[in-house]
């Protein structure tokens, strides 16, 4: 069953308070160079066989095509630690572009993503501004059993398997979040 917080559809935004908490790995961390990472991840994908791979993040995307797994949803920004653009080339089924500034989740991220986790397509989703947040969304919409992959930085990739712990405190974080005026 997917979750479904009063918050889905409201924009929110992280405070200061929660941002040390949100940079520790939730998941799996892989560490490694780039290559030995993505390689080592793709074989764990290969051996669970979840419902869906969604990554998060330019970086983690780019590693993951180039060992050979086509995420069923990407979600990129074009930069990498918001630095330069990250130039990834792959195709989709489809493209969604979506506005989200650094810090917030808009409501409107909750609908593309709840929307690209039910297509049985390669999409990805396109952001100007930041998508550090929306591996939130992520948590509560996808299905069970699907596995989120997105960079900690300067160490590894960390996959995070969905399923009701990490959705209590996923729900949890979100509670925590500042709803924002439109």
């Amino acid at each position: 069953m997917r979750s479904n917080p009063d918050k889905n559809f409201k924009t929110v935004k992280l405070p200061v308070a929660l941002r040390d908490e949100l940079t520790k790995p939730r998941g799996t961390l892989i560490k490694g160079k780039e290559d030995e990472v993505s390689r080592k991840v793709s074989d764990i994908i290969r051996k669970s066989k979840p419902s869906k791979v969604i990554t998060v993040g330019d970086v983690v995307t780019r590693s993951m095509i180039s060992a050979g797994v086509k995420p069923d949803l990407s979600i990129i920004d074009g930069k990498t630690l918001r630095g330069p653009e990250e130039k990834i080339k792959y195709s989709t089924d489809i493209t969604y572009k979506l506005i989200n500034p650094a810090g917030l989740i808009v409501a409107n991220a909750w609908k593309i993503i709840g929307k690209a986790l039910k297509e049985k397509k390669k999409i990805k989703i396109v952001v100007q501004g930041e998508e550090d947040l929306l591996g939130i969304p992520v948590v509560l919409l996808a299905p069970k059993g699907s596995l989120m992959l997105y960079g900690q930085p300067n160490e590894g990739i960390v996959i995070v398997t969905v399923n009701d712990e990490i959705r209590k405190f996923t729900k949890n974080t979100l509670s925590q979040m500042e709803e924002e005026a439109e």
